[in-house]
């Protein structure tokens, strides 16, 4: 038989890592709504930002349940 051990005050520090990491995610997307094309300097960087944007809407999204149901378990 297998046992699973957990050390909690870990747990609590990876779910308090995972916390920042999606307030920051969160920040960043928030930065890059505001920016205009003109200011970021090359259509490029702009192509380049809009699919970041997209990425990590859903990244976010998806990293937030995750955080919520293991915080609930």
């Amino acid at each position: 038989m297998t046992f699973l051990r957990v050390d909690i005050d870990q747990l609590a520090r990876l779910s308090g890592a995972l916390d920042a990491s999606l307030t920051s995610l969160r920040e960043a997307r928030s930065a890059l709504s505001h920016v205009r094309a003109d200011q970021l300097g090359t259509a490029d960087l702009d192509a380049a930002c809009d699919g970041f944007q997209e990425r990590r809407a859903y990244g976010t999204r998806d990293l937030a349940e995750r955080v919520r149901r293991s915080a609930k378990a």
